[in-house]
């Protein structure tokens, strides 16, 4: 939209000392919404005017959380929990650095880096801290939602919390994402897809909710669509993990265990060592025919369970593709027992299809309130 008769909008200077630039970013966008008559929610407007001082080292830590974060290793997402604690004890009320632990503790939940018992307790203990703190932070609801969603199963609790981080800040798409995944979980996969389009369109360069555009898709059944999509993103992010880890997925959806290999292979190697995308190459393997490579990757899920905490859910795709029905079930429980955040998507996903209408399948969403 054009300024009216292209005038001058700004010309007004500002200046701060690094310690009041939270209170400065706040004038200045009250500034500009008011110059250009942006709409701002009361709740907005009343966060908008409670910046406070910060500890210069406190926000620098928090961006390098951020930025170490965004990158969804588990190696880089362990940088981030020590920048989030660093920013933590420079300001003990910086509720934005608890909300990164809740985020990063997360992501090393789904990368199998963490048993779901430690995560938990770590998530639950940070976001209430980071909520007792600021309760009008939507943050602190995104990450509460990401605790009952992804610890609790508590679908109705996590969409409470997620609405209510929308209803704090309309223009967050990290609150858009998250419930996106829920609603994903629980088959409203329409909304599911609304809600990360809107997140793609508030937050354009971030590739981890360009990723899961691709996974919205796939679950709704467009594979073609979302390949043709994902293409795009390697030609901008070639070297993020999570972009050829779905296009893995969407290749084996589509029968082309080849291509499938072939990216998921590329996943693997620039996950840097996350475990997460490994069972999916297995159950490539397996598809193709490749039964003694679908066979290693069994064998190296169990080495690495010797070393570190690998959950029972991720031997799941690789006896799916093998056909060991009675592996896969024994996997599944072991999976729900130690309350592995990724059981809920295994009993969701497309290419379990053949186990779905079994009694034992069942029974396991009827246990974790998943719609049938």
């Amino acid at each position: 939209m054009k300024a009216r008769q292209e005038r001058q909008l700004w010309a007004s200077t500002y200046e701060r000392e690094m310690t009041e630039v939270l209170a400065l970013q706040s004038e200045l966008v009250q500034a500009i919404t008011g110059e250009i008559r942006v709409q701002v929610t009361p709740q907005e407007r009343k966060h908008l005017s409670r910046a406070r001082l910060v500890n210069p080292e406190a926000y620098e830590a928090f961006l390098m959380g951020r930025l170490f974060l965004n990158k969804a290793t588990a190696p880089a997402v362990e940088k981030s929990i020590e920048q989030f604690r660093k920013a933590i004890e420079n300001d003990p009320k910086n509720a934005a650095a608890y909300v990164g632990l809740v985020d990063a503790y997360g992501l090393l939940g789904q990368m199998a880096s963490l048993p779901s018992a430690e995560v938990a307790s770590q998530q639950r203990e940070a976001a209430q801290k980071a909520l007792e703190i600021d309760e009008t932070l939507a943050e602190g609801h995104i990450a509460l939602g990401n605790v009952k969603r992804g610890i609790d199963w508590d679908w109705e609790g996590a969409e409470r919390e997620y609405k209510r981080a929308i209803e704090l800040n309309p223009n967050s798409a990290d609150a858009r994402l998250w419930y996106s995944q829920l609603l994903g979980l629980i088959g409203r996969n329409e909304e599911a897809l609304a809600q990360i389009t809107r997140a793609r369109e508030l937050d354009p360069p971030n590739p981890f909710i360009a990723a899961n555009v691709l996974w919205r898709l796939y679950y709704l059944g467009r594979y073609d669509e979302a390949i043709a999509d994902s293409q795009k993103l390697v030609e901008v992010y070639p070297d993020y993990w999570l972009n050829h880890w779905a296009r893995g997925y969407l290749f084996s959806a589509k029968g082309m265990y080849e291509e499938a290999i072939a990216e998921h292979q590329i996943a693997v190697i620039l996950s840097d060592g996350s475990l997460e995308c490994l069972p999916d190459l297995g159950y490539a393997y397996a598809k193709a025919g490749k039964t003694e490579e679908a066979l290693k990757v069994l064998d190296k899920l169990r080495e690495e369970s010797k070393r570190r905490y690998v959950p029972a859910g991720l031997f799941t795709p690789v006896y799916v593709g093998l056909g060991e029905r009675e592996k896969v079930f024994e996997s599944l429980e072991r999976a729900y027992q130690e309350h592995d955040e990724h059981t809920a998507w295994l009993l969701i996903d497309p290419l379990f299809e053949p186990l779905r209408s079994g009694p034992r399948f069942q029974e396991l969403r009827r246990r974790m309130k998943l719609p049938g």
